[in-house]
This record gives structure tokens, C-alpha cells and sequence, in this order.
């Protein structure tokens, strides 16, 4: 990450201020104890801030303001390919290639519980959040007497989108059938399970004004 400011001192009337921060980090989470599995995440965060104030006085002061937010999280398993988000895994499986009819046509091993033994596979969804944030803000200072009224007004615009692919299948076996987990596993019955239908993409828009008056 990094942050930095300037400051410009344009004229007797107009000051200029920029500042600006930048983050991006990583993560992996294990996904059981088997190598190869698990779950990679990024974060970049992006904030951006600008205001320029004018001098039409000494007692009349207008100051503008802008800011910036944008905030992107892709999530992916590791031994999976997200062609729908542009994820690669680290390790991706095809699962016919270990003898699993998968339920859709994504790579990836299906998400195994065996009560009291060690799981594998998918645990969720793949999925890519991003949300920005623009903002207007415009400020109008006049001092009268022993007043200052503030004027003001201030435009916020809001984007979020979010994109997730269906995931591969969860199978839980708990011995319902035969009184062991791992027995119900080798034949074949789970005690539950569920895939995901189809892709899912949200994308919203939101638009904030606000008015105010102010006296000090």
C-alpha cells in the first residue's frame, strides 16, 4: 500500500489539495489438509480526494471537494478455473479425470463431508465484488457580523457489482444409511446435496443528494 498528498498554492485566491491511497493484498485459506485445495482472495482499494477552495473575500470562502472509492475482491478455489470471472486456480482438476461425472461443466472437484473424516473439494462459490463510490460536495462560507452561514450541497453516485459462477456440487455423508460415514462415502449415498443452477450477476446503481444550510 501507499498514500501521498500535495498540496499547490495556485494563487492569492486558490489553494489545491490531491491526496490519493492504494492498497492491494492477498490471501489463502486451506481448504482441508489436503495440498492443492483452498481458497485465494485479492483486495484492491483504491481512494482518491481532491478540493480546491477559492477566496472571493475575506468573508466569502467557497470550498469544493471531490472524492473517489473503488473496491475490487475476486474469490477462487484453487484447484478450480472461473472462465465466466477470468479465475485460474493454482491447481485446477478436472474432475472426470478422476473418475467424477461432474454436475456442470465447471473444473473443479466437488465439495466431500464425511462426518468425523477429513474433507476436500469446493466449499462455495466463485465470485468478483467491485464497488465504487463518486462524491460532489461543493461548500459556500460567508461570514456576516457575528454570523457565518454555510451553504451547501453535496452529490454521491454508488456502482456495485457482483459476479458468481455455480459451483461444482457439496455431497455430506453421515451414515444415515449404514450407521458409518465412510461406508455411506464408498457406496455412494450422501446424506445431502446441492449445485448451484446457474451463473448470477448483480449490478446497482444508486444515486444520494443532499442540501443544507448552516449558522454559526
Amino acid at each position: 500500500e501507499f498514500t501521498y498528498r500535495i498540496d499547490h498554492y495556485l494563487s492569492d485566491r486558490d489553494r489545491l489539495m490531491f491526496r490519493q491511497f492504494n492498497e492491494y493484498a492477498n490471501s489463502s485459506t486451506a481448504g482441508g489438509l489436503l495440498p492443492g485445495f483452498g481458497n485465494i482472495q485479492t483486495y484492491t482499494q483504491r481512494h482518491l480526494a481532491l478540493s480546491e477552495t477559492h477566496t472571493f473575500r475575506p468573508t466569502l470562502i467557497n470550498e469544493f471537494r471531490f472524492g473517489y472509492y473503488n473496491h475490487i475482491n475476486p474469490s477462487w478455489q484453487a484447484d478450480g478455473v472461473d472462465p465466466l470471472l477470468g479465475l485460474t486456480g493454482s491447481n485446477p482438476i478436472d474432475p472426470r479425470s478422476v473418475g467424477i461425472h461432474p454436475m456442470n461443466t465447471e473444473l473443479g472437484l466437488p465439495g466431500i463431508s464425511v462426518t468425523g473424516l477429513l474433507g476436500y473439494g469446493y466449499t462455495g462459490n466463485d465470485y468478483k465484488d467491485q464497488i465504487s463510490a463518486f462524491l460532489f460536495n461543493d461548500t459556500l462560507a460567508h461570514i456576516q457580523g457575528r454570523h457565518m452561514f454555510k451553504y451547501g450541497a453535496e452529490i454521491r453516485y454508488g456502482q456495485e457489482q457482483s459476479a458468481g459462477n455455480p459451483w461444482q456440487g457439496r455431497f455430506s455423508f453421515n451414515g444415515q444409511y449404514t450407521g458409518v460415514p465412510l461406508a455411506d462415502f464408498l457406496l455412494g449415498g450422501p446424506s445431502s446435496m446441492g449445485v448451484a443452477n446457474g451463473p448470477s450477476k448483480i449490478d446497482m446503481r444508486d444515486w444520494n443528494y443532499n442540501f443544507f444550510f448552516q449558522d454559526d
